[in-house]
């Protein structure tokens, strides 16, 4: 009796400390981080990320690589920091907003930014099938211009293909340096300028107020 009852305390034991190491041991889910192609962690919010980073564009980033994301162009900085679907639903209103079709954006692709003037470009890809270019102007009010990927495809330009590539290619111009409707604010040299802007914005033929969206094509306004 007392050596089968030993044998069951020392079976109990085993058990217990069987048990005992597979709760110590990690688990592959406890361990296992998302990385990207750049070795950064994803996130939704700065709670998932080490201390000392922060959640910025999906990225779990020190404040210096975030301060190097920053372009001084605040809207198009708020847009990249933001998430995916985030970002789809803040150009889905920016498109709904110019009055061209498009029930909700599906996928989103910066383009880059023109060096002098600070404006970003981004593609959106619609639901319907229908695709746009984006200007984000370098302005207090972050105003905007649509226009549709195919009117710029006429002139040359290609939508989705960012800026770097296409400087590559000598019979290529990016977006930001083909005269096209997106940069009507802009006139060609070669167009008589019949208004002056000077505290306002050039549309068509006229000015309109910086805080608002200009839905007019080139014009002699300047």
């Amino acid at each position: 009796m007392t050596t089968l009852t030993m044998k069951m305390g020392s079976r109990l034991l085993l058990l217990l400390l069987l048990a005992f190491l597979a709760c110590e041991r990690p688990t592959d889910d406890a361990v296992q981080v998302d990385l990207d192609e750049n070795g950064h962690q994803r996130c939704e919010k700065t709670t998932e990320c080490e201390q000392g980073r922060t959640c910025y564009g999906r990225r779990c980033l020190t404040s210096d690589e975030v301060t190097a994301k920053l372009t001084g162009n605040k809207a198009h900085d708020l847009i990249a920091a933001q998430s995916d679907a985030e970002r789809n639903a803040t150009l889905t209103s920016v498109v709904k907003g110019s009055k061209e079709r498009c029930d909700r954006v599906t996928r989103s692709f910066f383009q880059g930014i023109e060096p002098k003037s600070g404006e970003a470009y981004w593609n959106v890809q619609c639901h319907n099938r229908r695709s746009y270019a984006i200007a984000v102007y370098n302005d207090a009010s972050g105003s905007t211009r649509v226009i549709a990927c195919d009117v710029l495809k006429e002139i040359g330009v290609e939508c989705f293909r960012a800026f770097e590539d296409v400087a590559e290619e000598p019979s290529a111009r990016p977006l930001h340096e083909n005269p096209s409707p997106v940069k009507s604010h802009t006139p060609p040299a070669t167009r008589t300028c019949c208004k002056h802007c000077n505290n306002s914005r050039p549309c068509g033929d006229s000015c309109i107020s910086l805080s608002k969206t200009c839905h007019k094509g080139a014009g002699c306004a300047c």
